[in-house]
């Protein structure tokens, strides 16, 4: 269903929600919520880590991925797709409509 494709960073500790998004990443896509607006994730790795960060807020780009606060740890988000939008790594995302959500917080 479209609510378990959603993913709460809050909600899951890091291991449990790289496999949730792993499950879902051929198809329909797992996905997160900012500004009333779905991101897709089409290509994720994690990194466990304990990160101080408040869960679900985008903290910056490294090593050409988007890196997301998370319960235990950092999702690495290599590919997305915000919506209405084509798919693009997440270098091109940052250059343009990302750059200004670096700080915010997935819903």
């Amino acid at each position: 269903s479209r609510e378990e494709e959603q993913i709460f960073f809050e909600k899951e500790q890091m291991p449990e929600l790289y496999n949730h998004c792993r499950a879902l990443l051929e198809e329909p896509g797992p996905y997160g919520m900012i500004d009333h607006k779905r991101i897709k994730f089409l290509e994720v790795r994690m990194e466990q880590t304990e990160e101080p960060a408040v869960p679900g807020t985008i903290l910056d780009i490294q090593n050409h991925a988007m890196r997301i606060a998370c319960r235990g740890g950092i999702l690495k988000v290599f590919r997305l797709q915000m919506q209405g939008k084509n798919a693009m790594d997440a270098d091109a995302f940052m250059n343009g409509a990302g750059r200004n959500l670096i700080g915010r917080q997935f819903e």
